[in-house]
């Protein structure tokens, strides 16, 4: 199965039960950064699996696959958005950092396309104590124990399925990544970060694979992980939650 029709098969796996409780979830989490009135840009969108989720929000959906269907804008490459200054209230994606050959840019690509006090968000992969083995053992995707981002080298291969789970909190969590944002970037104010989902996302299968778990159970389970302290979130989540600030 090529990665476009992959993610036409991860369109469908969303609608299952146990995967659309946590994804509802999950782009509740998002939608708290997003106003109604203001004008949002999504990258690596995909097939447009925010669409179900985010439907009182106006967003342009863009992904550097050639898709045609009229949801979302096909061949954008984020490292080169095709917009002007300031055209959106904010810009968000859901994995799609950790895919990006040159993630610096596409960073300073989305703040220059946001409003003054306009927010970037990234829903990323994270590796953690306990999300590392299953993302090595279950996921495709590199998962990197250790990786350094450097702004002027690709960070991963080519291709849009090319990936490395660690990339993004080698990008905002470690002390090379916050010098390469201050040196490769602009207009960045703060940057908040939250970690999420050590147990839930992982117990829906993923969208690939999906398992048959109960919708009840998901739910249970989100609502449990919303009372775990930072400290253990930070050493068991599978996910981290990203909110840049332009000036």
């Amino acid at each position: 199965m090529n990665y476009q029709a992959q993610l036409l098969s991860q369109v469908k796996n969303a609608n299952k039960p146990a995967a659309r409780e946590f994804l509802s979830g999950l782009y509740m989490e998002l939608s708290k950064q997003l106003t109604p009135d203001g004008q949002y840009l999504e990258i690596g969108a995909g097939a447009g699996i925010s669409s179900n989720f985010l439907k009182n929000f106006q967003i342009t959906r863009t992904d550097i696959l050639p898709w045609g269907d009229g949801l979302v804008l096909g061949g954008i490459n984020a490292e080169h958005i095709p917009y002007k200054d300031e055209s959106f209230t904010g810009v968000f994606g859901i994995d799609v950092l950790h895919h990006m050959e040159f993630p610096y840019k596409v960073i300073d690509e989305c703040l220059r396309v946001i409003e003054p006090k306009g927010k970037l968000i990234f829903i990323e992969p994270y590796v953690s104590f306990m999300s590392y083995p299953i993302y090595r053992i279950f996921h495709i995707e590199r998962t990197s124990l250790f990786k350094r981002v450097d702004p002027l080298n690709p960070a991963i291969g080519a291709n849009p399925e090319d990936g490395d789970q660690r990339m993004c909190q080698s990008i905002f969590l470690s002390s090379h990544g916050k010098q390469n944002l201050v040196s490769n970037t602009s207009g960045i104010t703060s940057i908040e970060i939250a970690f999420l989902h050590p147990f839930s996302f992982f117990l829906t299968g993923g969208l690939s694979k999906p398992l048959g778990t109960p919708s009840k159970v998901i739910k249970a389970i989100q609502r449990l992980e919303g009372k775990l302290p930072n400290w253990l979130l930070r050493l068991t989540a599978s996910r981290m939650l990203v909110i840049v600030e332009k000036q």
